[in-house]
């Protein structure tokens, strides 16, 4: 099968070359089936890999702020559906505060790009903005996405949501990669 890679730039130039910390592999099987794995601190030949795939930035992957969703969602084509996957901000690090985000986003990403799909990405703000403030958040209060919580994955379709799962509910990436199979099955 054909092999793309998707995540954080890899460091892979031939299979002895050591991956970077956060690869994501996308292995596409003739049937149209796909299998994740992470590649954490591995070789690339671990499943024969050598060569590098797309870098993260040609994804389709747009990240935008809660504030500006409606200014770029109003851009998107009303005929051709679009992901939008409301997520956490960044915590100083640079890293999503929200624990379930940090778990789940990179799998939705590979989700997505395995089906060749455009990805935007909307944080909805810093932890207080979020938690501290929750009822009050303009995500949640807007009922064209009242949003719940995060992450949540969305069909967007003719300038409104379509359909969502709220992602935060499965404990275990078996779980999150089966919740992700059935939105997609069933959004299409």
């Amino acid at each position: 099968g054909t092999s793309v890679h998707v995540g954080n730039e890899s460091h892979c130039t031939s299979t002895s070359s050591l991956c970077s910390t956060s690869t994501w592999w996308v292995l596409r099987l003739p049937l149209g089936s796909f299998v994740i794995a992470l590649a954490k601190h591995t070789w690339c030949m671990w499943f024969g890999i050598g060569a590098k795939g797309p870098k993260r930035s040609e994804m389709k992957v747009q990240q935008v702020s809660h504030t500006r969703f409606w200014q770029v969602v109003k851009d998107v084509d009303p005929k051709t559906p679009a992901l939008v996957l409301f997520t956490s901000g960044n915590n100083p690090n640079g890293q999503p505060w929200c624990p379930d985000c940090r778990r789940i986003d990179p799998l939705v990403r590979t989700a997505a790009a395995a089906r060749d799909a455009a990805l935007l990405e909307v944080q909805v703000g810093d932890v207080k903005e979020w938690k501290e403030v929750h009822e009050k958040h303009p995500l949640k209060q807007d009922p064209r996405v009242e949003l719940k919580s995060v992450p949540t994955l969305c069909r967007w379709e003719g300038g409104k949501k379509s359909k969502c799962v709220e992602l935060e509910q499965y404990r275990s990436e078996t779980e999150v990669l089966e919740a992700l199979e059935r939105f997609f099955e069933t959004s299409t």
